[in-house]
């Protein structure tokens, strides 16, 4: 949809084509100074560009911010569950994350392990769903890093080229970039 309004806009006037640098195809016109083209490229700047670049990393913190905010939940009805203090359980629950970043065959991991009391079959299930949604937001996290970097690796030296022949000169552009 976006891409078509952006196709049509220079045959309707707004911007305009023109051959690329080895005049083997044809692309938007980022190098002619005019105050149309110029508009035109700020314009496809700002929709094709910042607009999409500002929502992914919207929905991307607000995803992983609802995530953060089930596991803290989660966290706080063990706590009440348990019927223990919050200061207690905030021990307990840095003693688990650690045991969840240690490999299974290390020896922390079995000390660790071995030195915990016993918990009930619900008190062991809530740790582990907490364990779970925090494995979640790392990987999350970790997703939306790569999806938000590939999205600049993309699009940004476009984004760089036509601003340079935009705002800096057309002489700083040549074919090969």
């Amino acid at each position: 949809e976006s891409s078509a309004m952006f196709a049509v806009c220079p045959l309707l006037g707004f911007g305009r084509f023109m051959l690329n640098g080895f005049k083997t195809s044809c692309c938007f016109d980022y190098v002619s100074q005019t105050l149309n083209v110029r508009t035109f490229i700020v314009f496809m700047y700002l929709m094709g560009f910042v607009v999409p670049l500002g929502i992914c990393i919207f929905c991307y913190v607000n995803i992983y911010d609802s995530l953060r905010r089930r596991t803290l939940v989660m966290f706080i009805r063990q706590i009440r569950g348990k019927g223990g203090s919050f200061e207690k359980s905030m021990k307990e629950s840095m003693i688990d994350s650690v045991d969840m970043t240690q490999n299974d065959a290390s020896p922390t991991h079995s000390r660790l392990q071995d030195s915990n009391a016993p918990r009930t079959r619900r008190e062991g299930s809530s740790s582990l769903a907490i364990r779970r949604l925090q494995k979640r937001e790392v990987k999350i996290a970790k997703m939306s890093a790569v999806v938000i970097g590939m999205f600049l690796l993309a699009w940004t030296p476009y984004a760089v080229v036509a601003l340079i022949g935009q705002f800096l000169g057309p002489h700083l552009i040549n074919p090969y970039m």
